[in-house]
């Protein structure tokens, strides 16, 4: 496998962790673990064959170009799980909720005190 190879296999496992998010069920994000692995052992790879072969400064531009598009898959799979991330983190909360002090409940049920509305009305 040569550096441009590498890239490009990375580039397909980020590519089809990519597009498992767009639905980002739990089993989805489940089954994006191994291609993650994948994605890291190749960049793992290919940095250490660039730092071995510092020397050899062959036509790069190829392998640049593949790891512009490798770096426009991870900016997009990024947004993905973060937003992934925000929606299963805002549904965690919601199912498991801590103290409301906006709606004066507790998890136990107990109503809290609540301060008296500071706006008023008058005609």
């Amino acid at each position: 496998m040569n550096e441009i190879e590498s890239v490009r296999q990375a580039r397909h496992s980020v590519s089809l962790i990519r597009k498992r998010l767009l639905r980002p069920v739990p089993e989805a994000l489940e089954a994006c673990g191994p291609l993650l692995y994948n994605a890291i052992d190749l960049i793992a790879w290919l940095q250490h064959r660039l730092q071995s072969a510092a020397g050899e400064r062959a036509s790069r531009k190829p392998l640049l170009t593949e790891i512009a598009g490798l770096r426009r898959e991870l900016s997009q799979t990024t947004s993905l799980m973060r937003g992934a991330a925000g929606f299963y983190g805002g549904l965690a909360r919601l199912l498991n909720p801590t103290e409301d002090y906006s709606t004066g409940y507790a998890r136990n049920g107990a109503v809290s005190l609540r301060n008296s509305p500071t706006l008023r009305l008058e005609g």
